[in-house]
């Protein structure tokens, strides 16, 4: 299956990786209720980003990342790299479906995993862009596998 992505200007690496399902997903705000972006929108425009950085910078800085790219309502995928590194890599809505077919329980059953070649653009830390989708394959290997009593979220 080969799929694309939005292309940006900026310069781009390319990086393999497997598909990594957590058991908690914090990106952005898709697929979550509009009432959490507004919330954040009207704390932002009572304290401004100064007083939010008082409150929590880290989390504060993640989301500026998120505003200044557009990418507050964007979905996103985790991937963990063989050096197992984990990170988030944002893309536009169309790109995001082609990850909707695959079934944590199904990979894990069959001792399947989905490996993804990109291009990606670095925003800020363990935050990619999706650039250009090489390729997403599903290969023989392991999916991250659920811990502790946590239940684990499709990509849907």
């Amino acid at each position: 299956m080969l799929i694309s992505c939005n292309l940006t200007d900026q310069t781009s690496t390319k990086i393999s990786a497997d598909l990594y399902y957590n058991w908690l997903k914090l990106g952005s705000f898709y697929g979550r209720p509009e009432s959490l972006l507004t919330n954040y929108l009207n704390q932002k425009d009572s304290l401004g980003y100064e007083g939010m950085m008082k409150e929590d910078s880290s989390t504060t800085k993640y989301l500026k990342v998120l505003e200044e790219n557009d990418l507050l309502m964007s979905p996103f995928i985790y991937l963990k790299a063989d050096n197992g590194h984990t990170f988030l890599l944002f893309m536009n809505e169309g790109d995001f479906s082609n990850f909707n077919s695959f079934n944590y329980h199904e990979l894990i059953d069959n001792s399947q995993k989905v490996r993804v070649e990109a291009e990606i653009d670095s925003l800020y830390d363990n935050m990619y862009f999706c650039k250009k989708i090489i390729s997403v394959k599903v290969t023989e290997g392991q999916t991250l596998q659920k811990e502790g009593k946590f239940k684990i979220e499709e990509y849907r």
